[in-house]
């Protein structure tokens, strides 16, 4: 099944000192874009037979409300000015095309999500994975800059976003949802071709393509089920018991929004996960005084008691560690604010977005590992971003680290 789109003539001028683009003109042409709705394996396996070595840009359009996996609706594919949207419903086994996407190089603009999907669905991230808002980084566009914004910044195109909270998992899609998921990729290789050349007159492509990397092999990584704890909000308030009891608690969450694929404040909310770990009930009959819903109750009662009893049992020497904030060691003012103004003039220098190079975040993985492991952990442990690759390089003539 085939679609009548339009298809926008454009024109370029690279002031290359100046790192602006300008569009000269946009306008439309008589001849119409065609872009194809697959739905079909037949009509699957003719794609994947055409596909070239050249680079794909692809994207996803996904629900993901009450779910831990996100219910793949839409896929959007480009490769050499051919377009297509595939339907996964129709369609059904996607695996001959997560296959046929082996070591190619795709081009998505914010793709944390989407590779999720994909190694979910193929269960790898094999080829290279390139990112244009991380693009947008590197030449200082924006940390986060937008795929409407990139857009209409590198081509003068204003995208209409009026569908972006469209059911993607009903059907029949209408002609305004389809022409709003296409545009999703047909700017994608025009805007990573002027990003390219930019980040090439910089010296930073291969930069931003190591961070590529980086962040694909970061989807890559499984969670340690014992470590969950520690992320849960407020749980640095709690005493060893109390760790012990929140651990069992959120490794059994994880596990249980996996098996059911159920998002995980749909299995029982955070909030109350820490509330049991502080009250540390003994019966099912007081979790409501927590604060716990009657379905996390009725659900999952039993569960988080027996949990809390077996927490109850440990021995002191099988406690967690009572947590220590960053924050709290001495001298984190002066040298939080020293790596802040050196990561400031690191970016400045090298005209990149600060976010980028380092946030709160990524200075506080830092210091955690500086200040938390002897120096035998520090050799087995993973060395922060800090201290990695490309930005070690930008912040080592600055700043002197680890």
């Amino acid at each position: 099944m085939s679609f009548l789109r339009p298809t926008w003539a454009r024109s370029f001028v690279v002031y290359s000192g100046k790192k602006k683009w300008l569009n000269l003109a946009t306008s439309l042409r008589v001849e119409q874009l065609k872009f194809k709705y697959i739905s079909t394996q037949d009509a699957l396996m003719t794609l994947n037979n055409a596909m070239s070595d050249n680079i794909i840009a692809l994207d996803t359009e996904f629900v993901r409300t009450r779910t831990y996996y996100a219910n793949l609706g839409l896929l959007q594919f480009a490769q050499d000015q051919e377009y297509y949207l595939i339907d996964p419903l129709a369609v059904g086994d996607l695996a001959p095309f997560w296959q046929a996407l082996e070591s190619r190089t795709t081009l998505w603009h914010s793709f944390a999500e989407d590779l999720e999907i994909v190694k979910n669905h193929k269960g790898d991230l094999n080829g290279e994975h390139l990112d244009t808002q991380i693009a947008c980084g590197f030449l200082n566009m924006g940390h986060s800059l937008g795929y409407a914004a990139m857009v209409n910044n590198l081509l003068g195109v204003k995208l209409d976003k009026g569908e972006a909270r469209t059911d993607w998992l009903a059907r029949p899609l209408a002609d305004r949802q389809l022409d709003y998921a296409i545009r999703d990729v047909v700017y994608l290789e025009p805007c990573y071709d002027i990003l390219a050349e930019q980040l090439n007159k910089k010296g930073l492509l291969q930069m931003f393509k190591q961070e590529c990397h980086n962040q694909v092999n970061k989807r890559l990584q499984q969670p340690e089920e014992d470590q969950l704890y520690v992320d849960i909000k407020n749980a640095a308030k709690l005493n060893q018991r109390g760790l012990a009891v929140l651990q069992a608690l959120a490794k059994w969450r994880f596990n249980t929004a996996k098996t059911r694929n159920y998002a995980l404040n749909f299995v029982v909310k955070e909030a109350h996960l820490w509330e049991v770990a502080k009250h540390q009930p003994k019966s099912k009959s007081t979790l409501s005084q927590l604060g716990l819903t009657e379905q996390e109750i009725r659900v999952h009662g039993d569960t988080i008691i027996t949990l809390v009893k077996q927490a109850m049992a440990l021995a002191p020497d099988q406690l967690p560690a009572k947590i220590k904030p960053v924050i709290e060691y001495a001298g984190y003012k002066a040298e939080f604010k020293r790596i802040k103004e050196a990561v400031a003039l690191a970016a400045q220098q090298n005209d990149i977005a600060v976010e980028l190079l380092a946030s709160k975040k990524t200075i506080h993985q830092y210091l955690g590992w500086l200040w938390k492991l002897s120096d035998a952990e520090k050799a087995d442990a993973e060395r922060p971003m800090l201290l990695s690759d490309w930005r070690y390089e930008m912040l080592s003539p600055i700043i002197k680290l680890g």
